[in-house]
């Protein structure tokens, strides 16, 4: 659901859920980046959600639950179109439609294109400066690319603050992709039918940063396909639509890392990894998965690498965190405690994900 109509419905049937968030959010710097919109959105989201599962005609069903669309006894008024492409990188790029179910789109925005990278969570070129001038009587936080800020510092009355996402968006890692995304946003300005978008030719495009053929042919894939399946488990709806989450602390040297993307409450992509600790910086570890990747994994660790690809493909196969838990439960491998995996995800099932979302200080400018 798009931030406009979220606002619109809490604003008409609770608004003091409305009233809290816009609290919440006036407490934060007043320039926020997509990722904290898609934050606030899926905040917004949960609390509709919510408000259906505690009895309150919200979003009131139009016909009998066993008719409806999602046949879980409660009945959303928008739905998605969704086309995604996962690299072998770990990069996941989407495009959504949203569309409300009784055919006026006038409240939405429609569509929807962006890159999220699964696997890897931190790369230098995505970190940023946040920074106001100290004298400014109505101090506005700025942002700007750490390596342009280096180009052109801030003066020396400003307070200046590394910024490191808690993951990749595509469009955040340099003026090259913020380019690509400006294009792509004016491809899909709201006012375009899909028939328009669909008539579109590849040749009239150009872009830098990303092939013009992944980005049109996930369009063409999501605006003729069906509309997305909405899962009947609330808890998976209160999740944010990505995230990357890791275990709270190092334990035996090692910590479960779990990215997804979800839609509609269901786990449209997912991927599990191992970081083994190598120093004490947010960024000082390696991967398993690279180790598997590169050759350089034990005998042992292949095998333990080999099982969390089969769970993450039962857990893909059958949208449950929980599924086929018997693959792994009170296995060690490699020194891998696998309890620790079916901790998390348990976790994750009943959307118990806070503590898993690490959020990185803010680091003082040397």
């Amino acid at each position: 659901m798009r931030p406009e109509s979220i606002l619109q419905a809490l604003s008409e049937t609770r608004p003091q859920l409305l009233n809290d968030a816009r609290e919440t959010v006036s407490a934060k710097p007043k320039v926020m980046r997509p990722l904290r919109r898609i934050a606030i959105a899926a905040a917004a989201v949960a609390l509709l959600v919510s408000a259906v599962y505690a009895g309150s005609n919200l979003i009131p069903a139009k016909v009998p639950a066993t008719e409806l669309h999602n046949p879980g006894g409660f009945d959303m008024a928008w739905q998605t179109k969704t086309a995604r492409k996962t690299m072998d990188d770990g990069w996941v790029f989407s495009f959504v439609q949203y569309t409300n179910k009784d055919g006026n789109d006038s409240d939405l925005c429609r569509y929807e294109f962006f890159g999220v990278n699964l696997r890897y969570r931190f790369d230098n070129a995505y970190r940023q400066v946040e920074w106001h001038e100290k004298d400014d009587p109505n101090p506005q936080t700025k942002v700007q690319q750490y390596d342009d800020y280096l180009q052109n510092p801030a003066d020396s009355g400003s307070d200046a603050v590394l910024y490191v996402p808690r993951y990749l968006a595509w469009g955040e890692g340099s003026a090259a992709q913020r380019r690509d995304a400006e294009q792509i946003a004016s491809i899909l300005r709201n006012g375009r039918e899909p028939e328009e978008l669909l008539a579109l030719d590849p040749a009239d495009y150009e872009f830098e940063t990303i092939d013009k053929e992944l980005f049109f042919g996930l369009m063409r894939e999501a605006l003729t396909g069906a509309p997305h399946e909405e899962r009947t488990d609330l808890n998976y709806w209160e999740h944010q639509p990505v995230d990357v989450l890791v275990e709270p602390d190092w334990t035996d040297g090692y910590r479960f890392q779990i990215g997804f993307l979800m839609s509609s409450g269901c786990v449209d992509e997912l991927f599990i990894d191992v970081l083994y600790q190598t120093g004490e910086g947010y960024a000082d570890y390696v991967q398993l998965s690279d180790l598997a990747e590169a050759g350089t994994a034990s005998s042992e660790q292949q095998e333990a690498w080999a099982l969390i690809q089969s769970v993450v493909e039962q857990l893909k196969e059958t949208d449950h965190f929980l599924a086929r838990t018997d693959l792994y439960r009170d296995r060690v491998i490699s020194g891998i405690d696998f309890n620790r995996l079916l901790h998390f995800l348990t976790d994750l099932n009943a959307a118990k994900d806070e503590a898993y979302r690490e959020n990185i200080d803010m680091l003082p400018l040397k």
